[in-house]
């Protein structure tokens, strides 16, 4: 069991980025978690760059069709 009682979840065979992800949503999920006020200008900044790099993940994986361009 890990920390809080909570048994860990074996990943398997996801790719790293998959992996990546998973870390920053339970990253976010703590972050959110707590009564933690941040300036809305530090927000804002915050929800653009996660935008940002949305985009640039959605563009290369529709730029190379089915196939991502870190794969080959």
């Amino acid at each position: 069991m890990g920390a809080g009682g909570r048994s860990r979840v074996h990943l398997g065979n996801q790719s790293a980025i998959a992996r990546k992800v998973t870390i920053m949503q339970r990253w976010f999920k703590i972050a959110l978690s707590r009564n933690v006020m941040m300036p809305d200008d530090v927000m804002s900044f915050l929800i653009g760059v996660g935008l940002f790099i949305a985009y640039l993940v959605w563009s290369a994986a529709t730029e190379m069709g089915t196939r991502w361009p870190w794969r080959r």
